[in-house]
């Protein structure tokens, strides 16, 4: 994370995953109420279309070409 407690462009997808894992176990999850689960499925579901965008992101595919070199 940026001092500005801000995440940099390359810090994001590795968020967005670590974040999307801890979705999984959740949604799937029977000892939860089905409310928890769904919710986790709706949040996986915006994760992913916000995850999706990175796809076409310019800025994001030189920021993780440049990290990968450090």
């Amino acid at each position: 994370m940026s001092q500005s407690k801000t995440p940099l462009v390359h810090e994001v997808i590795p968020i967005f995953d670590i974040i999307n894992r801890a979705l999984d176990e959740h949604v799937d999850d029977v000892t939860l109420p089905a409310a928890v689960c769904m919710a986790a499925a709706r949040g996986r579901t915006m994760l992913n279309k916000y995850y999706g965008l990175t796809d076409d992101s310019v800025i994001y595919r030189i920021a993780m070409c440049k990290s990968s070199y450090e």
